[in-house]
């Protein structure tokens, strides 16, 4: 019995050090740059060109869209603070649908009221009319238009 607990209390203790190890590599890949120099500004906009690669996958929280959480991607785009939002809004322009999801959604993190009039625009627009797609986008659009004026 003794070796048994000796057994699971080595196992547990592998499993602390090797989350300790990846959450501490993973502080360590979250670098601000100051978006003033241009090496900040090549930084923020290689974090933004990865959200292209992110694919909306996930759970339904009860209707036709998915819920949208961090991932180290926006995390780091988050830590960049409000120096970011601008390159996020131009962004906007000539994203996919599911880089458009997490936009909106970083926006959102970020309290970008600087952001509104893009969204909106985004809102009237057609360009996503043509794109399988189910309700995520207009769901962070909606959450974003009904949290912007309390920041």
């Amino acid at each position: 019995m003794a070796e048994m607990a000796l057994r699971c209390l080595a196992k547990v203790t592998v499993l602390n050090l090797a989350l300790m190890f990846v959450i501490t590599s993973w502080q360590f890949s979250v670098v601000r740059c100051d978006g003033n120099t241009p090496q900040g500004e090549v930084h923020m906009r290689k974090l933004i060109e990865q959200l292209a690669s992110l694919k909306v996958e996930g759970s339904s929280f009860g209707g036709p869209y998915l819920g949208i959480s961090h991932n180290p991607v926006t995390l780091s785009i988050i830590a960049e603070g409000e120096k970011i939002v601008p390159l996020l809004i131009e962004e906007l322009d000539t994203c996919g649908l599911d880089e458009a999801i997490f936009i909106v959604f970083c926006l959102r993190e970020l309290h970008a009221k600087s952001a509104k009039a893009k969204i909106e625009e985004l809102q009237s627009s057609d360009r996503f009319s043509n794109a399988k797609k189910d309700l995520t986008l207009d769901m962070q659009i909606k959450f974003f238009l009904r949290d912007v004026d309390s920041w």
